[in-house]
């Protein structure tokens, strides 16, 4: 796998190259995927606030037992997207953040499994 990021205006491009085939309209296709994330400087109290979320909704999926199964940081992040209110900005940096801050403190515990690194409640 290899991973290209790209630098717009206003957003990076991430084109994951990987060695998987897929089915796209009757035909089988290795395209890489997209993701597109919102660029902007953000101030030190701005990343704070995003951080202290990121805190919060990672400690809210692991009372929903979320984390009972191991999940890959891209799981994460898309059920973290998926539950953010109306025009807050998910930067994946601070979830990481977030997600080594927990571990150090115990609550989750990170695997590597077929060589792709997933974390679990601890608890």
């Amino acid at each position: 796998m290899r991973v290209q990021k790209e630098c717009e205006k206003d957003k990076l491009i991430y084109r994951i190259f990987h060695p998987w085939i897929q089915r796209k309209n009757k035909r089988k296709v290795n395209e890489p995927l997209v993701l597109h994330e919102l660029y902007r400087n953000i101030t030190v109290l701005e990343e704070q606030e995003i951080k202290e979320y990121m805190l919060y909704m990672l400690r809210l999926l692991l009372r929903r037992r979320f984390f009972n199964m191991p999940r890959a940081p891209y799981c994460i992040y898309r059920e973290v997207d998926k539950q953010k209110p109306a025009g807050t900005t998910i930067y994946p940096i601070c979830l990481k953040h977030a997600l080594y801050d927990l571990t150090h403190k115990g609550l989750f515990s990170m695997k590597r499994m077929n060589g792709v690194l997933f974390f679990s409640s601890s608890l």
